[in-house]
């Protein structure tokens, strides 16, 4: 069993379909914003490629279609607000760190 991922005030628990700041209700999110947001809060900091999120958006076999990633992470910026994913031009897509505990 998965551990949930833990960022600044938000929680994602493995087996629950939807996130939240620990002060508001769940967010209800399609299983592709699932999995980009999942895939962005797993490696905070990190710079995804549009390569590496169709990779957990889609299998082999299902086709990809050319604007996925930005339909997904515009949705998910419309529930989660838009400074929440950060675009790097030219790049891919992140989460920013949480700041270190004082």
């Amino acid at each position: 069993m998965r551990s949930p991922i833990a960022w600044r005030a938000w929680t994602r628990a493995p087996t629950i379909m939807s996130s939240s700041p620990s002060t508001c209700a769940p967010l209800a999110l399609s299983p592709r914003e699932f999995a980009l947001l999942e895939a962005l809060l797993a490696r905070p900091g990190a710079i995804l490629s549009r390569a590496q999120l169709e990779d957990k958006l889609y299998g082999w076999s299902d086709p990809v279609e050319s604007n996925v990633v930005e339909v997904h992470i515009h949705a998910l910026r419309k529930k989660l607000g838009a400074d929440f994913i950060r675009n790097v031009r030219g790049v891919g897509w992140m989460v920013a760190k949480a700041p270190a505990s004082a």
